[in-house]
């Protein structure tokens, strides 16, 4: 947030004091005419020292998404066996001796 509010407060400057150039060069157009090409050609050298980076991997852009920024070097990994079912008998019980004893065991 500082670093925006300074970087604001450095425009806000530069565009105060380009203002007030061409309001005392507006009276000399030929004084005028020179400040406007040393303008744009300012403008050339700043378009020519400009670096293009390289567009951001997709794992940057899905971390900037999920506020995750640093890697904790554990990769996740898929699960061995499915248990989406419940933790029950997986035999069917056909007699009702056995039954009532694993009924009365868990009591």
């Amino acid at each position: 947030m500082e670093g925006e509010n300074s970087a604001n407060a450095i425009n806000r400057e530069i565009m105060l004091s380009i203002e007030y150039t061409i309001n005392c060069l507006s009276s000399n157009m030929g004084e005028l005419s020179l400040y406007n090409e040393y303008v744009k050609s300012y403008m050339a050298m700043a378009d020519d020292v400009h670096i293009v980076a390289p567009p951001p991997s997709k794992r940057d852009r899905v971390a900037e998404l999920t506020w995750h920024t640093q890697s904790n070097g554990h990769p996740v990994r898929n699960p061995v066996g499915i248990r989406n079912k419940g933790c029950g008998m997986h035999k069917r019980l056909n007699n009702m001796d056995i039954m009532l004893q694993l009924v009365l065991l868990k009591i």
